[in-house]
C-alpha cells in the first residue's frame, strides 16, 4: 500500500483520501493519543467494528462525505477496499463499517473533551511544523535579506473563517427564527452558535505555510476562535511558531483585521514583518482613484508636516503617504511617497523594529528623503503625534512588482478556505450542532488535508522512509 501511486492532478475519491489518511504519520500519532484515552472502547459490550483509531477514520469520512449518513452509505460499498488499507497499517476492523450512531457515541463519550482536543492540537501543530521544514519551508535567509521582496517560504499566512452549525439548523437571529429542515422527530438545535455578527455559526482560525508549488499548502495550526477574536488565535500560533523557528520566520500575512496598533507592534517587536492590505481598500487597484481627486475625509488622515523649512500638507490613505494640494474647494491628492528600502533594526531591549526609507517629491526645493519607524510616532503640526503602525504599510500597494507577490500571499488563505469547504466537503457538513463538535470536525479536516499534501510531496520525491515513519519529525535547531 505504501508504494501505491495516486493521481493528485485528478479529483481523488474519498476512499483514496481515507487510505492516505490511515497511512499518515501525524494521524497515527494522534490516533494513538485518542486510543490511550479511549482504551476501553469496544471491550465492555459486543465487539466494535473497529478500534479508536478506526473510529477517527470514520469521523474523517463523515467530514469528507458531508454528513454521517452519506459516510455510512458510501463506506458500505467501499469498505472492502478501505478495510485492506486500514489493516495494512495495523488498524483492526470487522467486515462491516461503523454506523453513524457508533461514531456519535464515540465522539460524545471520548472526544468531546476540551483538554483532549487542545492536546491533539498541540501534538499536530508540532508535527506539522516539522513536516513543513522537511518540505523546504522556512529556510535560513542571508543577513542582507530584501524585506521589500518577501519569500513565500518564510511566511505564515492566516485568516478566520465562519462555518455554519448545520444546513437549516434552527437559530434565532435578528429576531427571526430560521427553521430546521427536519420534517419529524427532534429539531436540529444549536445552543452555543454565535449570532452576533453578519454571519452565524462558529469561527475558526487557520494558520498555514506554503511552497511556491501547486497544492503545497500545509496547515500549521487550526483553532476555534471566539467571535471577532480570530486575530488573537492567529497571533498565539504565530508567536509559538516563532519560538520553534527563530529567525527563519520572517513574515506574517493576514487580512485587514490585523489593524490594531497593539497587534501590529507585537508582531514587529518579534522581528516579523506583517503583510496585510490597508484597512481602507478592497481591490489592489483602488488606490488609482486617489491621485488628482479630492481627499476622502472619511478614510484619509490629513495633517501638516515640516521638512526643515519646507511645509507640506500630507495624509495617510491606502496604507501610503501622500502629498496634497490645497485648493479653494478643498485638498487634493498629489503624489505618493516612494518606499526606497525597509530595514530591520534591533532595539536596546533585544526586540526589533522596522524602518522605512521614504522619498517625497517636492516642486519647491527638491525631493525630501527621510526615514520613519513603522512603530514610531510622526509629529503633526498643531496635533498630537500619530502612531504609524495602523496607517503606514511597509510595502506600498501601488508598487505591483513588490505588493503583488507580497500581498498575494494573503489570497492563499482564501483559496485554502474554498478548498476545505468545497473539495473536502466541509461546506455540506450537517451532523455537528455544538462548538466542540465543530472543532473536532475541523481538526480532522486539517489532518486529512495535510495527509494529502505530505503524501503528494513524498510521492514526488520518492521519500518512502519519511512516509513510513509514524513519529514526530524533529524541528531544526
Amino acid at each position: 500500500m505504501w508504494n501505491k501511486t495516486y493521481d493528485f492532478d485528478a479529483h481523488l475519491a474519498v476512499g483514496e483520501r481515507l487510505e492516505i489518511l490511515a497511512m499518515d504519520p501525524v494521524f497515527r500519532v494522534l490516533g494513538d493519543e485518542v486510543g490511550r484515552v479511549a482504551a476501553g472502547y469496544g471491550k465492555k459490550t459486543k465487539p466494535a467494528a473497529t478500534d479508536a483509531v478506526g473510529m477517527l477514520v470514520f469521523g474523517a469520512a463523515t467530514v469528507l462525505f458531508g454528513n454521517d449518513r452519506a459516510a455510512h452509505g458510501e463506506l458500505r460499498y467501499q469498505w472492502p477496499l478501505i478495510r485492506k488499507a486500514l489493516e495494512a497499517v495495523g488498524i483492526p476492523t470487522s467486515d462491516r463499517p461503523p454506523s453513524p450512531q457508533a461514531w456519535r457515541y464515540f465522539r460524545k463519550k471520548y472526544l468531546e473533551n476540551p483538554e483532549l482536543i487542545q492536546s491533539l492540537r498541540c501534538i499536530a501543530r508540532e508535527m506539522w511544523l516539522g513536516l513543513a521544514q522537511r518540505m523546504g519551508m522556512f529556510p535560513t535567509q542571508p543577513e542582507d535579506y530584501d524585506w521589500l521582496h518577501p519569500d513565500h517560504r518564510n511566511t505564515l499566512f492566516a485568516d478566520g473563517t465562519w462555518v455554519r452549525p448545520a444546513s437549516g439548523v434552527e437559530v434565532t437571529r435578528r429576531g427571526k427564527t430560521q427553521r430546521s429542515r427536519a420534517k419529524s422527530g427532534r429539531k436540529r438545535l444549536s445552543e452555543d452558535v454565535d449570532v452576533s455578527g453578519a454571519n452565524f455559526g462558529y469561527q475558526h482560525t487557520v494558520v498555514s505555510a506554503r511552497l511556491p508549488v501547486e497544492r503545497m499548502r500545509l496547515i500549521i495550526d487550526i483553532g476555534r476562535a471566539a467571535p471577532s477574536r480570530d486575530v488573537k488565535v492567529a497571533l498565539d500560533s504565530l508567536f509559538w511558531a516563532k519560538t520553534q523557528l527563530g529567525d527563519r520566520l520572517r513574515h506574517f500575512a493576514y487580512d485587514r483585521a490585523l489593524s490594531a496598533k497593539e497587534d501590529i507592534t507585537r508582531v514587529i517587536r518579534a522581528g516579523i514583518l506583517p503583510l496585510c492590505k490597508p484597512s481602507n481598500v478592497d481591490a489592489f487597484d483602488d488606490w488609482k482613484a486617489l491621485p488628482r481627486h479630492k481627499i476622502r475625509n472619511d478614510k484619509a488622515i490629513a495633517f501638516s508636516y515640516k521638512f526643515g523649512e519646507c511645509f507640506h500638507d500630507l495624509c495617510f490613505d491606502a496604507g501610503m503617504l501622500w502629498d496634497m494640494e490645497t485648493r479653494a474647494d478643498g485638498r487634493y491628492y498629489l503624489k505618493r511617497a516612494d518606499h526606497l528600502a525597509v530595514r530591520r533594526v534591533r532595539r536596546a531591549d533585544g526586540s526589533y523594529d522596522f524602518e522605512v526609507d521614504l522619498r517625497l517629491y517636492c516642486s519647491r526645493g527638491g525631493d525630501h528623503t527621510f526615514t520613519w519607524s513603522l512603530t514610531g510616532d510622526v509629529e503633526r503640526l498643531g496635533k498630537r503625534p500619530l502612531n504609524l503602525a495602523p496607517h503606514l504599510r511597509p510595502i506600498p500597494i501601488a508598487d505591483k512588482d513588490r505588493a503583488g507577490p507580497a500581498l498575494g500571499i494573503r489570497q492563499t488563505a482564501e483559496a485554502m478556505f474554498r478548498y476545505l469547504k468545497d473539495y473536502m466537503g466541509k461546506g455540506n457538513r450537517a451532523g455537528s450542532f455544538s462548538a466542540l463538535a465543530h472543532e473536532i470536525d475541523m481538526l480532522l479536516l486539517a489532518v486529512a488535508h495535510n495527509a494529502l499534501v505530505w503524501r503528494e510531496y513524498c510521492q514526488e520525491h520518492s521519500s518512502q522512509q519519511a512516509l513510513a515513519t509514524p513519529q514526530s519529525p524533529p524541528l531544526a535547531a
